[in-house]
């Protein structure tokens, strides 16, 4: 069943039939007839209830419609948000290797000068016996760790 008929139907079972039809129309031939004053009142009242009601069954499917509308556009908006977030993540990871890495430069670079200044040591006093000493513990250990 769609929408609209299930609407109709709801919306007329709701109402009671008797004030649909034109109140003149539907009187038995011994009764008086009413002023059309009357009769127009009445069908006035009654189809202001029925205009009433559609409006608020018509408001009410708007309000359904752009509730879903909303909900979409929040799933949608927490997609892109989650999206920019782990791109911002990943910016990041990139900048902290990138950091690491000129750290461990810079760490060989001065362990490599370190190891050139005792060596240079080493070669201006290499006829000591303290050069001696010092060649065999320390220049080479700091070499072979570097290698």
């Amino acid at each position: 069943m769609g929408k609209t008929k299930r609407f109709f139907k709801a919306f007329f079972k709701s109402q009671t039939h008797h004030h649909l039809a034109h109140p003149l129309l539907n009187r038995s031939p011994d009764t008086p007839p009413r002023s059309s004053t009357t009769a127009v009142a009445h069908y006035d009242v009654s189809g202001q209830r029925a205009a009433v009601k559609i409006q608020s069954f018509y408001r009410g499917y708007l309000a359904r419609k752009a509730l879903r509308v909303i909900r979409s556009l929040v799933k949608l908006q927490a997609m892109v948000r989650g999206h920019i977030i782990r791109k911002q993540a990943a910016d990041d990871l990139r900048r902290l290797q990138a950091l690491a890495r000129v750290q461990a430069r810079a760490h060989a670079r001065v362990q490599v000068t370190e190891s050139r200044q005792l060596c240079t040591k080493l070669k201006k006093a290499e006829n000591t016996s303290k050069a001696n000493q010092l060649k065999g513990s320390v220049c080479i250990s700091k070499l072979l760790g570097l290698l």
